[in-house]
């Protein structure tokens, strides 16, 4: 069976094009959506967490309802329910997914972005959204700071959930709190930026440089040191 075909990845396909249909009115095809996944401002593990994504191939929730002696292993150990994706990156009391995205949602306003309302559809789809927020600055570099902050919020989410499961064994005292999250994610921001800056080097990158215009219309107007960016 080609991996388009299983249940679990059609029904991804198809929570993508409701979250678009809702949010632009834009239904799209499959194939545009598979090459979303690997668009080129996603680092190379982004591609990979959202293509396993949306082949559903995450052990969590109900996969390990059927692993002998591991039955309780995809239950939340603070919610009590069944903790799959949704529930991680969007719903979870863990601290984590809360912060993050209100410290996403609040970079992204500082353009006037509007803020999407995000959903495990969206978020395989965030490629595609558009931006249709006030305009302030380049529409190209508004959607591609929305794509990027989400992009390197949902993996920190992600990455904070593995390493509470599987590094710390579900041990509350060991869970990282606000105060650790807010500068991970701070530090996963700059690193972003920086790497965006260093792509720019003609020298280096050839044809295959990133156009200083493009990091300055993604990055204006978010930072608090805008000397930083290249002229």
């Amino acid at each position: 069976k080609k991996v388009a075909d299983r249940p679990k990845t059609k029904a991804h396909l198809k929570l993508c094009r409701e979250a678009m249909v809702r949010h632009q009115n834009v239904s799209p095809s499959d194939e545009a959506i598979w090459v979303s996944l690997s668009d080129k401002d996603f680092t190379n593990k982004q591609n990979t967490f959202l293509w396993k994504a949306m082949h559903d191939a995450y052990k969590t929730g109900a996969f390990w309802n059927h692993i002998p002696n591991f039955e309780g292993r995809g239950v939340c150990p603070e919610c009590g329910v069944m903790e799959d994706l949704k529930h991680i990156l969007f719903e979870c009391k863990i601290p984590g997914q809360k912060l993050v995205w209100e410290l996403a949602k609040s970079l992204v306003e500082m353009k006037d972005v509007l803020w999407p309302n995000l959903s495990l559809g969206l978020v395989m789809a965030i490629a595609l959204l558009a931006d249709q927020g006030n305009n302030n600055g380049s529409k190209a570099g508004n959607e591609r700071l929305l794509k990027i902050i989400v992009a390197e919020s949902v993996y920190l989410i992600w990455v904070l959930r593995c390493e509470r499961q599987i590094e710390f064994a579900d041990d509350k005292a060991k869970w990282r709190q606000d105060d650790y999250i807010r500068n991970l994610w701070v530090l996963a921001i700059n690193a972003r930026l920086s790497v965006d800056k260093l792509s720019t080097n003609r020298i280096k990158f050839g044809k295959a440089a990133l156009r200083e215009e493009v990091v300055l219309e993604t990055w204006s107007g978010v930072l608090l040191n805008e000397d930083a960016l290249p002229d």
